[in-house]
């Protein structure tokens, strides 16, 4: 079997964690994508099957994409001021999918004045959560690698939601298969959820041949935001808020739009800047090659993985995070590979 045979002994310590606790809180960053859907729905499955007092609680709604997977959507509760009570004295908090607790946003200063035993489980690069008990594999392909390994070793079953859930988190975060942080491991889990009921083809027309007319209007507008730079090695794009009101789109909706460019030949690495209301500009990005956009986001207080990462640059209009990010980006195809940063 595929383990991370680094986490085995982690693993020991979080069999006695759940065993001798009995209220859970699961939760993951802001705007939650596949993964951290995934993750959380598996390891609420697991920690029910073994009797215990669970709630999933996030910063937003669980995006409409996947409702597929649960009978009701309200299983992912949003946090506000009536959960306060729980996070703050329920035994444990799972924090997934997130390297830094900042990313939780309006949930982080609950989280961190909470008495519960805090565990983080990430495959992230610089993980700096700071709870209580920290499971990473920054080589694993998604969190739900990661929850994967932590049914099959503490003696979970896998019914057919748990696995289809399990198999989304890892179809999303490897861009179906395709990006490089595809394994043999990847492929080995995939295979097990498939012998679980999972249909592959269902799977992915359910997530990405289901788009809406507005999701589709929304990105053809962010198409005509394309730009080139560095010899077309270096393309970006934009959305404004104007945007999304102009299609009628939401936020969950541009899910993917950053992978478009790397579609081009000889792009190298692709940004995509979002407008958030009142919070600043978030930044997605994309690279292939030699590129490291992990390392590129550090520089901003950003991060991620070698290939794919995030910024959030907060009171900063989009025009001016645009001039800020773009004159470091290019430095990366007219400076040596690694230089840039200093």
């Amino acid at each position: 079997m595929y383990y991370s045979d680094k986490n085995k002994q982690t693993w020991k310590k979080l069999e006695e964690v759940i065993q001798n606790n009995r209220t859970f809180t699961i939760t993951t960053h802001v705007n939650p994508d596949g993964d951290a859907v995934g993750s959380e729905l598996a390891l609420y499955n697991f920690l029910r099957q073994r009797g215990k007092n669970v709630r999933i609680i996030n910063g937003n709604p669980l995006p409409v994409v996947y409702n597929f997977l649960v009978d009701s959507p309200d299983l992912f509760g949003v946090f506000s001021e009536a959960d306060e009570e729980w996070v703050a004295k329920c035994d444990v908090i799972f924090v997934l999918d997130i390297s830094r607790l900042e990313r939780l946003i309006w949930m982080e200063s609950c989280i961190k004045s909470s008495t519960a035993y805090k565990v983080c489980i990430d495959h992230h690069e610089g993980n700096d959560c700071f709870t209580d008990l920290t499971i990473i594999n920054e080589s694993a392909c998604a969190t739900a690698e990661l929850i994967y390994e932590l049914i099959i070793i503490l003696g979970g079953t896998i019914d057919r939601q748990t696995a289809e859930a399990l198999y989304v988190a890892i179809l999303t975060d490897t861009g179906s298969f395709t990006h490089s942080n595809v394994t043999e491991r990847a492929h080995f889990i995939a295979a097990e959820l498939i012998k679980h009921g999972v249909k592959p083809a269902e799977i992915f027309n359910k997530v990405y041949a289901n788009s809406s007319w507005e999701r589709v209007d929304l990105f053809m507008q962010t198409l005509s935001t394309l730009k080139k730079e560095c010899g077309g090695k270096l393309a970006w794009m934009k959305i404004t808020t104007d945007m999304f009101s102009a299609a009628g789109a939401v936020r969950e909706e541009i899910e993917g739009f950053v992978d478009y460019p790397l579609n081009i030949a000889g792009v190298e690495m692709a940004i995509l800047f979002l407008e958030v209301p009142d919070r600043g500009t978030k930044i997605s990005l994309r690279a292939k090659n030699k590129i490291d956009v992990h390392k590129f986001a550090q520089q901003f207080g950003g991060g991620g993985h070698k290939h794919s990462a995030g910024i959030r640059l907060f009171d900063v209009d989009i025009d001016s995070a645009v001039t800020r990010i773009l004159e470091k980006a290019q430095l990366l195809f007219t400076e040596p590979f690694g230089e840039a940063d200093k």
